[in-house]
């Protein structure tokens, strides 16, 4: 796949162009549907054979997954759990 520029306001821009065409477009689900849907059809549309076309698909599809897994917060290291045994000397108190 060839290199894209993708900003943020290039992303809340068509986030504003589906909400201006669709007020439902503000819930995230929809907002997904509607991107999928216009991939599909120019994906469609493509002058290729299916063959080519399903071969883009799947190239997409794995480019979707490619920027999810990039752009998913990465969990923190867990702390180490606290030490359960005392460590040092202990001697008993003379009598």
């Amino acid at each position: 796949m060839s290199g894209i520029s993708l900003s943020g306001e290039l992303i809340r821009n068509v986030q504003k162009l589906l909400i201006d065409n669709d007020e439902q477009a503000k819930q995230p689900i929809i907002e997904l549907q509607y991107m999928a849907a216009i991939m599909g059809i120019k994906l469609a549309d493509l002058d290729t054979n299916d063959e080519e076309k399903s071969g883009l698909r799947d190239e997409l599809f794995g480019f979707v997954k490619h920027v999810m897994d990039e752009q998913e917060p990465r969990s923190p290291e867990p702390a180490p759990p606290p030490p359960t045994e005392a460590f040092g000397i202990w001697k008993p108190a003379q009598s």
